[in-house]
């Protein structure tokens, strides 16, 4: 606890009180407050607005961690964390899942009929074709639940190679001439 000092050239002759070193009056109930909880986050403040709320779910949704989120959302971590909880309590955070994916789908949809009409009129750079494929190819595996690469793995037992052998495998090599 910091030290209370007196200094009498900030006070008002009314108000005699000491203050701390930081000119603030002492507050001996503070330990009080933090034991029953009252200053606990509940995230109140970003549940309370329909657009910041949707916000997060769909920061959520797309993979964000706490950080990213309060800094998108200029709030603290601790109320982005209370406010998703609050959402799962509540049972309101799956109605926002729904529309975020909806609003989300409706983008692609729209996005990839004006691609297909850039394509169709030769707007498109035949350069970025390929690349826009591929990325569309991606999102529909996703959208499908289907594995979006390819991944294939070599396995072999190591073995000791000796001396031995090695020259017993240059003498097998075929000489020239």
């Amino acid at each position: 606890m910091p030290e209370i000092v007196m200094q009498a050239g900030h006070q008002h002759m009314e108000q005699p009180y000491l203050l701390e070193e930081w000119d603030m009056p002492p507050r001996r109930d503070s330990g009080a407050d933090v034991k029953r909880g009252r200053n606990s986050y509940t995230g109140q403040r970003l549940l309370d607005d329909d657009r910041k709320c949707l916000r997060l779910v769909e920061l959520m949704l797309m993979g964000c961690g706490t950080r990213k989120i309060a800094g998108v959302l200029h709030s603290s971590r601790e109320a982005v964390r209370a406010a998703r909880a609050a959402l799962e309590a509540q049972g309101r955070i799956l109605p926002l899942k729904e529309r975020v994916v909806r609003l989300l789908g409706e983008v692609i949809e729209l996005g990839a009929e004006q691609y297909e009409a850039a394509l169709e009129n030769d707007l498109v750079p035949v350069a970025t074709i390929p690349i826009a494929v591929g990325i569309f190819c991606d999102k529909r595996a996703l959208m499908l639940h289907t594995p979006t690469a390819i991944e294939a793995r070599v396995s072999a037992v190591a073995s000791t190679f000796t001396a031995d052998q090695w020259r017993t495998w240059v003498r097998a090599i075929p000489q020239a001439g």
